[in-house]
């Protein structure tokens, strides 16, 4: 319709154009009409765009005007057609400069298609920009206007239009009438405008109703219908009008606009915009835009005042002011604040603070615009300085810009600063020349560099200085000891570019370990996606290095043909590719790190691994094989390990087997082995098809097929396992960020480290109103009753996690509240904030609770009774109440140490510092009566840091543990500081001291061989830390004038001692010297005194003592025969000599028998040899001596002689394993009177059963059990 109106106007000013040149009867001429068409085609082709062709010129000229078959194209072919273009006029009156239209018709307009884009050209003309309504509008009147048969291509089916109306228009007034509707009622528009100012009055009524799929909506691509109504009138100098329309799926406005139309001095705009569907994705459009604006006129401009303007993005409210010359904009003034709305794009707010303001002054000066402005905010100032620009594609200028501290960027923890000089053209390139960023802590950034934009060419050079602050706080674990320096280079396309820099770090602390100074050279090219070069750092003292090339090809493939990491303690050596086409990822790793090796810093990894394969996504299989002899690190360690992958990625077999794998959750895991097949193609779904291994003298085994599935969180089905001999664990669930579900069954599942086993359910669904509850049993194998047990349940409400004891519990009374609040938008978690409460009460026998206490603990006997009252909150728990154990007693099974009358009372409170618990007790030893003879008290801070503080002493104590058979002290012993950093120190005064050397029974048992595969050893299987673990810092002074008694294996001896024991280098050390007092060694039946005895404790081998004693025996022949030892106690040298000197041999014949050695009798010598070889490990049959030669060559797993050379006598022992744990002996004396059998049968690994029938008919059973610790 807009362009039907243009070709109008323009063909009437070709006529005037004609008749104005004096041609009026050359009008009615071929040639005239000829000039009149080619005049309308140029004038409405330069309209509209495109091409315009006018079939022909008919009518009564000048007067009446017919433009038959109108055809607009453009590349593309025509867009439009008119048919007809009927025009009656009075001519006369186009040489007054007015148009005087009596009737216009419009016949058969055609609209194809969409009119296309007309490029606007560009003109240096300036910006003009007034109020005020023109007063000499150009005098057109069109008396009638008719549209006949306008049809339109865009709809879903054809669409016609009709319509009619009168135009009149001309100095101050305009007057207009137009009414349009369409053939199916799709399109409906009636206005009328009556603007007369002479008179002072104006009246506004414009109303269209477009419906989906009709002309207007299609042309205005509004995706729904359109309703647009404007009305109002009234004086003009203070006239109202109203707006309220709906364009389709853009949204609806709402607004009134009240004010002086003729002047413009002053108008307010009210209203509200409601962001339609089409809109939905704009955050900033999240909500209904009110306004509220007034636009007043100051001298020769103006200013908008926007009182309120509130939207998604918050609240605005300012100023824009302008002002002109000769009706062109001079200078404009902005000067806004914005109070961000407190939802709006959290993360921008955070970078911006809470609100921000915008001034900005533009003013022309010689043909362009000079800009200088800001923008502020809490922690963002950004200025333009000295600015120049043509409002439309150029600029440049000074920018500068201040950032204060963010949390969210760490390393803004003080202000930063850019500067630069920026010059801009849209049709070209930025450039930016004298960058300079500057942090507070020092760090700074300068160079330049530029940006094309058809291109895509950038480049920049420039010099990064980064300080410690800056580097930390993108690298945590890195703390360096200076500045990095840098050199960049950067140029190339934004799609391929080349990287180079020179990069000098100082030395650093990584992970809290010492790094050396680097020096690293990066030369890439054809990044970022085709990386081709090298990156190359080394350690300037020759540490450590590392050189990666890369090269990539057109197909994609990106490969690390070298890689190279070293140092004096590792490398780790290979190659690596990754093939697009088939998402495979081609791996070939070789590690060797030594003792002490650390690959990174603070990461120590000891031992070996070679990986090499192909972990492909699509397009072919999986082969990988992962194989370890050896791996320690800080968190594990492990030996034996074997892990392969193989198959299609949908169906990849993975097996792994370690032999031994230590981590502190699990401690040793002996044998494990597992098997899976993996869909890393579905999320990573896994299918477990086999899992053992041994934990803790504990076997466990999978039972069944189990599929564990990582999609939308994790799942797991049908998890059952084997736990010990009678132990089962069974998981079901599945845990999403909407929903937990869990099934969780133990039964006699025995705890490691414990002497008892548990048996729990658990059943968890968030979905449910009461989503967790459960029931948990643990029952001690240490008593012999089976309902001393401990009986709990649990139900979770969703608001708190409820604990107590079972109603059937005989001694235990618990009831304890945790907070636990269920949150399920937008995803689940729970906050553990708020109050603890609850109790717990026992009374019994404190055997089934001592069977979950370290093993050290486990054999406590008494009576319990406790009495404790929980409070506070999780983050400061507050424990009140107290316990009492009466009627005590202890036994540590490994040695023996038993004390009796154990009786201790505890008594917690709760106070600023958190809770305490205070307490005392006594005992005394085992063969004691009366009084404590031991006696402790002191106190355990429960707070972040953990602290004990306690005291023992010993008064007249006597005790025994085993090799000790008796022990009387007194002294005292202090234990205080952090329980991750006790400290212990004290003096102990020994009254007496008997130990006994136990005399191994020579049974003759096959001996344990002890092999180490492929040098492996036991120090291995465990990890760095726990064998770097800060023990006990010690301090002990332990001091014996006498009294210290060493009996056994034929040895008598006092001797004295004083000792001090300390920590030093994390490590245990005693340190002092014992004194041989007197005593002597009974040998073969032989007496020798000792004559020199010292054991020297030194730091030269730390807890290794140094020995000097000697033993002499004078025999018959007036020999003494000489045994010294000597040297450190792990390899002790013990000597035969003799005075006058004699060979070993001889020596030991004249103490046993008096004789020299080739005086023997052969049972003499054989008695002799064994002697020899049980003194020093030496003889024909090394130190198992001829009978364990001879066992090991018969195939008899006991072999023992013993031989009597006073009578002359002996007896022999065999025996063998018949059955697995069946073993049988016989034992035979020589003259054969004495004769016995003996049949021994392990029922488990703790109880046997023992039957012995002797010669003489007498029978015996007996049952035994053991345990080690």
């Amino acid at each position: 319709m807009k362009r039907t109106l243009i070709i109008t106007s323009l063909t009437l000013i070709a006529i005037v154009t004609v008749a104005g040149a004096g041609l009026w009867g050359l009008l009615n001429t071929d040639t005239g009409r000829r000039i009149i068409i080619a005049q309308a085609e140029t004038a409405i082709a330069g309209a509209v765009g495109g091409t315009a062709k006018i079939g022909a010129l008919k009518g009564a000229l000048p007067g009446e005007i017919i433009l038959q078959t109108i055809v607009l194209s453009d590349e593309s072919g025509p867009w439009a057609t008119i048919d007809a273009l009927n025009i009656e006029l009075r001519p006369f009156k186009l040489l007054r400069g007015q148009v005087d239209i009596q009737n216009l018709d419009i016949t058969s307009a055609h609209l194809l298609r969409k009119p296309p884009a007309r490029e606007r050209p560009e003109t240096e003309a300036p910006l003009t920009f007034s109020l005020k309504l023109p007063n000499n509008l150009p005098d057109i009147t069109i008396a009638k206007f008719s549209l006949v048969n306008f049809q339109s291509d865009l709809g879903n089916e054809p669409l016609r239009l009709d319509g009619a109306g009168n135009l009149d228009i001309g100095g101050r007034d305009i007057a207009a009438n137009i009414k349009i509707t369409s053939k199916n009622n799709l399109d409906t528009i009636d206005a009328a405008i009556d603007l007369q100012r002479n008179t002072g009055q104006a009246f506004l009524d414009i109303n269209v109703a477009a419906a989906e799929g009709g002309i207007i909506a299609t042309l205005a691509a509004a995706d729904g219908p359109i309703d647009l109504s404007l009305k109002g009138g009234g004086p003009i100098n203070a006239a109202q009008f109203s707006i309220d329309t709906a364009i389709g799926a853009y949204g609806e406005l709402t607004a009134s606009l009240s004010g002086d139309l003729e002047k413009i001095v002053t108008a307010d705009l009210a209203g509200q915009f409601t962001p339609g569907r089409a809109l939905g994705d704009i955050e900033e459009l999240a909500q209904p835009v009110a306004f509220d604006l007034r636009i007043d006129e100051r001298g020769k401009g103006g200013v908008i005042t926007i009182n309120r303007l509130t939207s998604a993005i918050g609240h605005m409210t300012g100023t824009a002011e302008w002002k002109g010359a000769s009706g062109a904009l001079k200078n404009l003034s902005l000067d806004l604040r914005t109070v961000f709305a407190e939802n709006y794009r959290p993360n921008l707010r955070g970078y911006l603070g809470e609100d921000a303001a915008i001034a900005a002054n533009i003013e022309r000066k010689r043909g362009a615009f000079a800009v200088d402005g800001s923008f502020t905010s809490n922690t963002l100032t950004f200025e333009i300085r000295k600015g120049k620009t043509d409002l439309r594609k150029q600029f440049t200028g000074e920018v500068s810009a201040e950032i204060g501290a963010m949390e969210q960027f760490s390393f803004l923890n003080a202000k930063a600063k850019l500067t630069g000089v920026v010059t801009a053209d849209l049709n070209d390139k930025i450039d930016v020349q004298k960058l300079s960023v500057m942090l507070d802590d020092g760090s700074s950034l300068g160079g330049a560099g530029f940006f094309v934009f058809n291109t895509q060419e950038v480049a920049f050079a420039g010099d990064l200085l980064a300080t410690p602050t800056l580097i930390s706080s993108f690298l945590a674990p890195i703390n360096l000891t200076a500045n990095t320096h840098s050199e960049i280079d950067i140029t190339g396309t934004l799609d391929q570019f080349t990287l180079t820099a020179a990069i000098k770090t100082p030395a650093a602390e990584v992970n809290n370990a010492p790094a050396p100074p680097l020096l690293i050279d990066i030369a890439l090219a054809g990044l970022p996606s085709r990386p081709t070069g090298e990156v190359i750092a080394r350690a300037p003292g020759g540490e450590g290095q590392f050189k990666a090339v890369l090269r990539s090809s057109e197909d994609g493939r990106i490969s690390v043909p070298e890689l190279d990491y070293r140092s004096e303690t590792f490398t780790l050596t290979g190659s690596g590719a990754y093939r697009p086409e088939a998402q495979a990822l081609d791996i070939a790793l070789a590690y060797s790190g030594q003792a002490n090796a650390e690959p990174w810093p603070g990461l120590p990894l000891v031992g070996d691994f070679k990986a090499r394969g192909a972990l492909a996504m699509s397009g072919e299989e999986t082969r990988f094989i992962l194989t370890s002899q050896r791996l320690v690190s800080e968190s594990f360690g492990m030996s034996g390990l074997l892990l392969t992958a193989e198959g299609a990625p949908d169906a990849v077999s993975l097996g792994a087997t370690v032999k031994r794998l230590t981590t502190p959750p699990t401690g040793m895991v002996q044998d494990f082995s597992v098997n899976a097949k993996l869909d890393i193609r579905d999320a990573l779904g896994v299918t477990l098809t086999q899992i053992s291994g041994l934990v803790a003298n504990t076997t466990f085994s999978l039972r069944a097929p189990s599929k564990i599935q990582l999609k939308d969180g994790v799942s797991v089905d049908n998890f059952r396992l084997n736990w010990g001999s009678a132990g089962r664990i069974a998981l079901d669930g599945a845990f999403s960020p909407t929903r937990w579900r869990a099934d969780i069954r133990l039964s006699d599942v025995n705890v490691p480290g414990a002497d008892g086993v548990a048996s729990a359910t658990i059943y968890l669904d968030t979905d449910e109103p009461i989503p967790a509850r459960g029931a948990l049993e643990m029952r001690s194998l240490l008593v012999d009753n089976l309902t001393d047990a401990i009986k709990t349940g649990f139900v979770w409400n969703g608001k708190a996690v409820i604990v107590q004891s079972a109603a059937d519990e005989d001694h235990l009374d618990m009831r304890i509240s945790y907070p636990a609040l269920l949150t399920k938008a937008p995803a689940l978690s729970i906050n553990t904030e708020g109050a603890l409460d609850g109790y717990i009460r026992y009374d019994g026998p404190i055997g089934p609770v001592a069977a979950y206490l370290p093993p050290a603990l486990q054999t406590l006997e008494g009576d319990l009774a406790a009495n404790f009252k929980l409070s506070g909150s999780p983050a400061d728990p507050a424990l009140s109440g107290q316990a009492k154990v009466t009627d005590g007693a202890y036994t540590e099974l490994r040695t023996g140490l038993s004390i009796i009358g154990v009786h201790t009372e505890a008594t917690a409170s709760y106070g600023a510092a958190g809770s305490q618990v205070r307490f005392s007790g006594g005992a005394r030893g085992a063969d004691q009566s009366g009084d404590d003879t031991i006696t402790l008290d002191g106190e355990l801070a429960l707070t972040d840091e953990p602290r004990l503080d306690l005291r023992i002493n010993f008064d007249n104590a006597e005790l025994s543990a085993h090799p000790v058979s008796r022990l009387r002290a007194s002294g005292e012993v202090n234990i205080a500081g952090p329980l991750d950093a006790l400290a212990a120190n004290g003096s102990i005064q020994i009254a007496e001291l008997s130990a006994e050397i136990v005399t191994p029974e020579n049974t003759g048992l096959v001996p344990i061989e002890v092999v180490s595969h492929a040098g492996e050893e036991t120090h291995f299987i465990t990890t760095s830390k726990a064998m770097t673990q800060a023990p006990i810092d010690l301090d002990f002074k332990i001091d014996a004038d006498d009294r210290i008694f060493i009996r056994g294996r034929g040895l008598e001896s006092e001797w004295s001692a004083s000792i001090t024991a300390a920590t030093e280098k994390q490590a245990a050390l005693i340190l002092g010297r014992m004194k041989l007092r007197r005593g002597w060694l009974d040998f073969s039946g032989r007496r020798f005194n000792l004559t020199r005895g010292e054991i020297t404790f030194d730091r030269l081998s730390p807890n290794n003592p140094l020995l000097n004693i000697r033993a002499e025996y004078q025999t018959s022949d007036g020999v003494t025969a000489i045994i010294a030892v000597s040297g450190r106690a792990d390899e002790p040298k013990i000597t035969l000599t003799a005075n006058p000197p004699s060979s070993s041999n001889d020596i030991m014949a004249l103490i046993l028998f008096g004789k020299p050695a080739d005086q023997l009798s052969a049972l003499e010598s054989l008695q002799a040899a064994q002697a020899l070889a049980s003194l020093g490990g030496i003889g024909p049959f090394g130190g198992a001596g001829f009978a364990g030669s001879l066992r090991r060559s018969t195939g008899l797993d006991l072999l023992n002689f013993d031989l009597d050379p006073d009578k002359g006598g002996g007896s022999l022992t065999v025996g063998k394993y018949v059955a697995d744990g069946l073993f049988v002996t016989a034992t035979q004396d020589a003259q054969g009177d004495n004769g016995s059998v003996r049949v021994q049968y392990e029922i488990t690994d703790n109880i046997t059963v023992e039957t012995e029938v002797k010669q003489d008919g007498n029978q015996t059973v007996s049952a035994n059990w053991k345990r080690d610790f």
